[in-house]
């Protein structure tokens, strides 16, 4: 038997305003720079990430330590398959389950880096 429990808290709406604030601003500027490199760069991760760092910024993923560490972690991890592999679903499998682990390692838990490699 399951209990339901109550939602959380409603937040203030400043808060609100300034979380949904910081999200678009971040997002906008990777848009910029990948316009300007002229590559795409990918943001569902990096969204991901934003979401849980400005909705929820008292979460240890949500840590600099995590975020950071995570997403650095998951590209190195992706880059090594590609490296191994090369490129294919089967290899982004590979890899994205391999950066789960690397994170778990190095105490950088961070799930939305996964998808990364």
């Amino acid at each position: 038997m399951t209990t339901a429990t109550a939602p959380p808290a409603r937040p203030r709406p400043r808060t609100v305003l300034l979380s949904t604030a910081a999200a678009v601003t971040a997002l906008l500027l990777l848009v910029a720079a990948g316009t300007l490199l002229h590559q795409p760069l990918l943001i569902p991760p990096l969204a991901a990430s934003m979401a849980l760092v400005a909705g929820a910024p008292d979460l240890p993923l949500s840590q600099p330590r995590s975020v950071i560490g995570g997403q650095l972690l998951s590209a190195l991890t992706g880059f090594a398959v590609l490296t191994v592999a090369g490129p294919g679903p089967w290899s982004a499998a590979v890899a994205g389950g391999l950066a789960l682990g690397v994170m778990t390692t190095a105490r950088t838990p961070h799930s939305p880096a996964a998808p990364r490699p």
